[in-house]
């Protein structure tokens, strides 16, 4: 029995040589696979450079969501009416620059402005479908959209406050 399991072996073996075909699937001939076996230090450094691919996707991960969060907080106050559509720009602006570290704009155009107005244009393009908007509120709403357009148009800084310590208070370390 057992040289019967060696004959088959070197059956196997001797027909894979002559046939051409390497044993391992994903070699497409016997040199890549020699060269995929013995390069055990090129398959090290790859899976290091996955890892730390790895690890920053899950910082970027981390980021976005806590983005997401701070920003949702600040849409929630602002339609309850805590704050002003200045302020929440404010916050905006402090959320993007103390997180911008692996986050960046796209958008040609928009990337010229300065941070401040492109806060500005992001609040309003977040609030607009999120709040019902009242009385003083759509006042606010009117002016500091304006403002925004203005500053849009002339590339300017739209001016902002402080932001309300409490809205931003899970950035500041």
């Amino acid at each position: 029995m057992y040289s019967s399991s060696r004959s088959i072996i070197a059956t196997l073996v001797l027909s894979t040589i002559i046939v051409g075909t390497p044993p391992l699937a994903g070699s497409e001939s016997w040199s890549d696979f020699f060269r995929d076996l013995f390069s055990i230090a090129d398959y090290e450094s790859m899976i290091e450079d996955e890892n730390k691919l790895t690890e920053q996707l899950n910082r970027k991960d981390v980021l976005i969501l806590g983005r997401l969060t701070a920003k949702n907080k600040v849409i929630e106050a602002l339609s309850e009416g805590k704050i002003s559509f200045a302020e929440a720009a404010a916050c905006f602006h402090f959320i993007q620059k103390e997180t911008n570290d692996l986050l960046e704009i796209s958008v040609k155009n928009f990337k010229t402005l300065p941070r401040e107005t492109q806060c500005s244009i992001n609040l309003l393009h977040w609030a607009k479908p999120s709040i019902t908007l009242s009385g003083t509120q759509l006042d606010d709403y009117e002016n500091f959209k304006l403002k925004v357009e203005i500053a849009e148009c002339e590339g300017s800084t739209v001016e902002l406050p402080l932001p309300p310590a409490y809205l931003i208070a899970d950035f500041v370390n």
